[in-house]
């Protein structure tokens, strides 16, 4: 969608900044931009001269931060675990810009993502294998009497687990053909290595895949077509950094509970400049029991499904549907297939949420069946495409792009 995204691996050796972003960002947080500096050399290994834009310099060497129309556009997103800016500001805590298992392992216990082993594996941390229990409902006599073993792999460490990895949980049947058939679908190299890595690879395997990626991986950036004459409906707001990237489209309609209540500052600072109209729209999608923002959580917001909005606001043209609603995804998914039959619509929509409703041998559920359903629908008429914006195995989004645009 933004050929102008800048690559944090440049050969720029002298950068020019606005001087009323870094003001911006300054206010926000005295440490963004030099934070950023310093990302960017390490990366680079070598001095990079910044300097404040001036209207004798030559824009080949501009950087905005918040213009996705500059020649160069970093999407700065500080408030997201998952940014490739957090992920180097956490990683050069512990290591050059060079791979690095440690590093990695490091940075899960820095963020305390992980869980403690039982008791029997605590006992055996020191091997390179953990038990499982006997399931008594399980129809197989041995797996139902005896325990399984697994080999650990670098999600592993000591008395640890680390969380997030498809590599960790048990599959059903189920999951190991419909991750065959969504492989089998997938219309480049790239989106079905993607994939394949995050729903079968080891620990290890993932974070190589998206170290070789993170100077370049911008979450909803892939694939899109937009132009001043889209319209977008944006589900699941929040920070609303996906604002950023989508600014200048003729409309974003924006569902969440939260209305605009959380944008951060340098979003809000776009909106206010921007000729974008803006809906904020505070329905919860088909489920309020997910909301986890801190001024909503609990509440009770009424809930309503997408065709129903639609209808209500009276919108005749949808060039993109984004969705990350806590995994109501899978409560929406009938809907969108009438959408992009109707609408020729494009699709930006997560498929990483844990399903529990299918016990926890279905946590994988939504990273098949989702993608499942809507190349059985679509098949015909669409291309799918699938990246991961994470080392673990969240912020996963399946692109469905019309094959007539």
């Amino acid at each position: 969608m933004l050929n102008n995204l800048f690559s944090l691996k440049t050969d720029l050796t002298k950068i020019y900044l606005i001087k009323e972003e870094v003001e911006l960002f300054n206010s926000i947080d005295k440490n963004i931009i030099n934070n950023f500096k310093k990302i960017l050399c390490k990366i680079n290994n070598k001095k990079i001269n910044f300097q404040l834009f001036n209207n004798n310099a030559d824009e080949y060497y501009l950087l905005s931060f918040l213009d996705n129309k500059k020649k160069n556009f970093y999407p700065l997103d500080y408030k997201n675990l998952w940014s490739n800016y957090n992920f180097f500001l956490n990683y050069f805590e512990f290591s050059d810009f060079k791979f690095n298992i440690t590093t990695f392992q490091n940075i899960h216990l820095k963020l305390n993502r992980f869980s403690k082993l039982s008791k029997i594996n605590k006992l055996l941390h020191f091997l390179p294998f953990r038990l499982k229990k006997p399931n008594k409902k399980n129809k197989s006599f041995f797996y139902k009497y005896f325990p399984r073993i697994y080999l650990k792999d670098a999600g592993y460490l000591g008395k640890f687990l680390f969380w997030g990895y498809c590599y960790h949980y048990e599959k059903t049947k189920f999951i190991k053909k419909g991750a065959e058939e969504v492989i089998k679908n997938l219309d480049d190299g790239l989106s079905k290595n993607n994939y394949d890595i995050v729903l079968n690879k080891n620990t290890q395997t993932n974070w190589k895949n998206y170290f070789n990626k993170a100077t370049t991986n911008y979450q909803y950036s892939d694939y899109l077509k937009l132009n001043k004459n889209s319209v977008i409906i944006n589900c699941g707001v929040e920070n609303g950094s996906e604002l950023k990237l989508f600014n200048g489209v003729s409309e974003i309609y924006n569902i969440d509970p939260g209305k605009d209540n959380y944008l951060d500052k340098s979003v809000k600072y776009i909106l206010k400049n921007s000729k974008t109209k803006q809906h904020f729209i505070g329905y919860a999608l088909y489920d309020n029991k997910k909301i986890t923002t801190e001024l909503e959580k609990g509440k009770k917001f009424e809930t309503k499904n997408f065709l129903d909005i639609i209808k209500e606001y009276d919108i005749k043209k949808i060039s993109l549907v984004k969705s990350d609603i806590e995994g109501a995804e899978r409560l929406m998914v009938d809907d969108l297939i009438q959408i992009c039959t109707k609408y020729n619509s494009q699709l930006a929509i997560s498929i990483y949420h844990t399903n529990r409703n299918g016990g926890d041998d279905e946590a994988l559920l939504d990273l098949v069946d989702i993608p499942l359903k809507l190349i059985k629908a679509l098949r015909n008429s669409y291309n799918f495409y699938f990246n991961n914006y994470c080392y673990e195995r969240w912020e996963g989004i399946l692109y469905c792009i019309p094959k007539n645009l």
